[in-house]
């Protein structure tokens, strides 16, 4: 990835540091970005079309994440407010991810799109919708401490994601 060019508008005035505009163009998307951060806290809004391949060397050799690849740029969009000031770190964020076709250890998919929202160590997916082999799954999921709720339905043949399973899980899929 080759960054084309690079737009910011800033300033810091009485300990208040205000990105007013930040924008980082290449040939492979942009990323946007306002910000404000006063008093150990931090406002922002950010959204992104980078296309996330060039930056796979930032994760862990070995990581599932190589086994994505993507037809598409994704188009992330977030907003919300980091507190550094307390103990443990506090955030809400919200927002929503779209990717158009992909693939994923041998399974193409035909999209991919959640609303999000995560809050102090809670994360919540929302109209989450996965399209692949003509069919569909909505979801809506709830992670936090002590707490797992799910919400799903699914046009979809389960023979669909054998390709992820072992060897017993595919057998005992076939008999479904």
């Amino acid at each position: 990835w080759r960054a084309e060019g690079l737009d910011i508008e800033a300033s810091y005035t009485n300990r208040i540091l205000s990105i007013k505009r930040f924008r980082l163009r290449g040939r492979e998307g942009a990323l946007n970005l306002t910000a404000q951060w006063k008093n150990s806290v931090l406002d922002f809004e950010a959204s992104s079309t980078l296309a996330l391949e060039p930056f796979a060397r930032l994760f862990p050799k070995e990581s599932p994440l190589d086994d994505f690849k993507f037809a598409s740029r994704p188009q992330l969009e977030a907003s919300g407010q980091v507190i550094h000031s307390s103990s443990p770190l506090q955030f809400n964020v919200t927002g929503s991810a779209q990717l158009g076709k992909f693939a994923f250890r041998g399974i193409d998919f035909d999209a991919f799109s959640t609303d999000f929202a995560a809050t102090n160590g809670k994360f919540f997916l929302r109209d989450t919708k996965l399209r692949v082999a003509g069919g569909e799954i909505g979801a809506s999921l709830l992670f936090a401490p002590d707490d797992f709720r799910a919400r799903l339905n699914s046009t979809i043949a389960p023979t669909a994601f054998a390709p992820l399973l072992g060897k017993k899980e595919r057998e005992l899929i076939k008999l479904l």
